[in-house]
């Protein structure tokens, strides 16, 4: 079988071509690189492992304070990064995108190099000859630290011919220091099923991942020193209202919306948020808010709290998430506005 992660960045430059190259000889190359490969490896596995008990030996004895990563952030959690979006468009045989994560929580995370599965629309496996869509790591494989209020990207690709049961759409899920996002939609295409071409069979393709960085333009110069920067300059997607008068600003969390989705806020205000849940005869659900730079909050039904202190002194200008534990993957915005 072919170096299918080697092909899917060959494929993603080029469209089939009028004559098909000899696909035994693709197969044959591949499989001799995975032989010599193989014997390097070993050797280098047991180097590495020693190297890393000399390590560990040495940091346990050298540096007790630090062992057990004390001075490191904690992993980011699914909870913890909202907003997570993924997009791809159509390059030859193969679908080339991104994935947008955002750290909504108050403190900096260690956000690792994620595991994904590619599943339909309906929550099942996309299947290559059968089998779950192969996803394998591409450059950059390392961990980043994100800060709070910041976002992160990663390269997404599927290449070659789907011919499994038909989506309307993807959906990609993510695996990350062992916990589970949800189920986040890919905008763009699906595969078409293919008769054999020259770097994939009928029904067979492969995807793969990168690690993540940290995105242009979250980046904290890019705003006021000790301010959490905005993910955006605004306006968002949602419609946002006029900004209002007074001290304070005020949202409330609906059971399936907020009200309003967006708002506009100046510095010297704050921000109220309430959870409404209950309404229309349902009881109501516990609701736990957070805003990056801001302590989280738990909320029960009729219940609000006021952020403190004004905006201004915490957020910089721009557009802000405000996370409810009940919409996982998505927030409402507050745009911070001069």
């Amino acid at each position: 079988m072919a170096d299918l992660k080697s092909l899917l960045g060959v494929a993603a430059e080029q469209q089939q071509p009028a004559v098909t190259p000899d696909f035994d000889q693709l197969v044959t190359r591949a499989r001799r690189r995975r032989v010599m490969t193989a014997g390097g490896a070993a050797a280098t596995v047991a180097v590495v492992a020693a190297g890393a008990a000399l390590v560990a030996a040495h940091g346990s004895t050298s540096h007790p304070d630090t062992v057990g990563g004390t001075n490191r952030p904690s992993p980011c959690t699914a909870t913890e990064l909202g907003e997570m979006k993924a997009n791809w468009a159509l390059k030859g045989l193969v679908l080339n995108g991104s994935l947008t994560v955002r750290n909504i929580s108050a403190a900096s995370c260690a956000l690792s190099v994620p595991d994904a599965e590619l599943l339909s629309a309906r929550g099942q496996p996309l299947l290559s000859e059968g089998k779950p869509v192969p996803v394998d790591h591409i450059a950059p494989r390392s961990a980043v630290t994100l800060p709070a209020g910041q976002s992160a990207q990663a390269t997404l690709r599927w290449g070659g011919s789907y011919c499994g049961p038909t989506t309307a759409d993807v959906v990609v899920k993510l695996r990350l220091a062992g916990d589970t996002t949800p189920s986040i939609p890919v905008t763009g295409p699906v595969l078409a099923c293919l008769t054999d071409t020259t770097y994939y069979r009928h029904g067979q393709s492969s995807a793969a991942i990168s690690g993540f960085a940290i995105a242009r333009g979250s980046d904290s110069e890019n705003s006021a020193p000790g301010l959490v920067p905005a993910y955006g300059q605004g306006p968002g997607a949602a419609p946002c209202d006029v900004p209002r008068g007074g001290a304070v600003v005020n949202m409330v969390i609906g059971p399936d919306v907020p009200r309003p989705r967006c708002v506009r806020i100046r510095p010297n205000q704050r921000l109220r948020v309430e959870n409404g849940t209950a309404i229309s005869g349902l009881r109501g659900r516990r609701v736990v808010v957070r805003l990056a730079g801001y302590p989280s909050h738990r909320l029960e039904p009729g219940e609000h709290v006021t952020f403190a202190p004004s905006v201004g002194k915490v957020l910089a200008p721009g557009l802000h998430c405000l996370a409810a534990s009940i919409w996982r993957g998505s927030c409402a915005d507050v745009w911070v506005v001069m």
